[in-house]
């Protein structure tokens, strides 16, 4: 009896026969990128009681995903990444018992997001680019497992639930382009394992005193543009793996506190349209690894200092509509990376 099928990466296209659904011994289905391939998932799907992995990944399917998914006790491996399927998320989705990868993103689904609450094994849920609205459940930050966790592009409100604080080995947190509100999470749970995460286009406020309580052992990136965060504490020195620090286009107000040269791997530093003020520390020059700096639009004030021709690295400079006097420095010329320059218009 037919156990595995496997039809990634062709180019089949017609329509999908329901008809696979019925065979009992079936464990793995993988039809991933047959970009053409059309057709629904039918509500026999609850007979496939062998099925352990099943992969739709950018085919084209339509339709909605049967509740009857959630009677497939041995099904670990979801995916029907980039589909045109609509509906809701079906609440049987979280009545899998070995669910580990969910991954639903780039389709139409509607509806809020089931509470998954006993999928112990859970470590990847990717809900992105989709139509779904609601809160998010504080239920998904107490899966121990999560390890990535997409929600981005939806139309999702509310805050970040505080669970999330505590979920133990959190890699990856996207949630951009939603209409989150409350404060910034401070993942103080997470023991350094965070890499990458992406807050922007919300209305998230507060200052990075409580962000992060836990610094990173890897590489990390913080994406919080377009939110309502008001300040840059001198706690974010405490992140030396820190590689990619935007904040552009938020209320923060002050100077660049000093801490900041402390972050010796930072090779992107995205601070434009707040309310930055002062003059930029002659320190500064010490992060020679920078690749891309964007200070425009606020208030920065005082000369550009000689010391700015040590960013060999400099790919990107933006320092226009701010205050800057004075006479360009020597040695910008000899910054053979730096491909964007805009400095404004300097007053001698």
């Amino acid at each position: 009896m037919l156990e595995e099928l496997d039809l990634r990466q062709n180019v089949l296209v017609g329509s999908f026969p329901k008809s696979i659904f019925g065979l009992p011994n079936m464990k793995k289905l993988l039809m991933l990128q047959n970009t053409n391939l059309e057709g629904t998932i039918p509500e026999s799907i609850e007979n496939a009681k062998s099925l352990q992995m099943m992969s739709f990944k950018r085919c084209k399917l339509s339709g909605s995903l049967p509740d009857g998914i959630g009677k497939l006790s041995d099904l670990y491996f979801v995916t029907f990444l980039g589909n045109k399927m609509t509906g809701s998320i079906p609440e049987g989705l979280t009545r899998l018992p070995k669910l580990e990868v969910l991954e639903l993103g780039s389709n139409n689904f509607t509806g809020t997001i089931p509470a998954f609450a006993e999928q112990t094994e859970l470590y990847f849920v990717s809900l992105s680019d989709n139509k779904l609205k609601g809160t998010i459940p504080a239920s998904l930050g107490r899966l121990k497992r999560l390890l990535f966790f997409d929600i981005r592009d939806n139309s999702l409100s509310g805050p970040i639930p505080t669970s999330f604080n505590e979920v133990p080995e959190l890699v990856t947190f996207y949630a951009s382009g939603n209409s989150l509100t409350g404060t910034l999470p401070n993942f103080a749970g997470n023991v350094g394992f965070l890499q990458s995460m992406d807050l922007s286009g919300n209305e998230l406020s507060g200052d990075l005193k409580d962000f992060l309580l836990s610094p990173a052992d890897e590489r990390l990136t913080i994406n919080i543009p377009n939110n309502s965060t008001s300040g840059i504490a001198p706690t974010v020195g405490r992140f030396p793996r820190l590689a990619i620090l935007a904040l552009n286009n938020n209320r923060i107000s002050g100077s660049i506190p000093s801490e900041i040269i402390e972050l010796q791997t930072l090779d992107t530093l995205l601070l434009s349209g707040n309310k930055l003020e002062g003059t930029i520390p002659d320190e500064f020059s010490r992060l020679v690894g920078l690749k891309h700096i964007d200070l425009s639009n606020n208030d920065f004030a005082g000369t550009i200092s000689e010391t700015w021709k040590s960013f060999q690295s400099l790919s990107v400079l933006d320092l226009s509509s701010n205050r800057f006097s004075g006479t360009l420095p020597s040695g910008l010329e000899n910054l053979r990376n730096l491909g964007k320059s805009d400095v404004g218009q300097l007053i001698a």
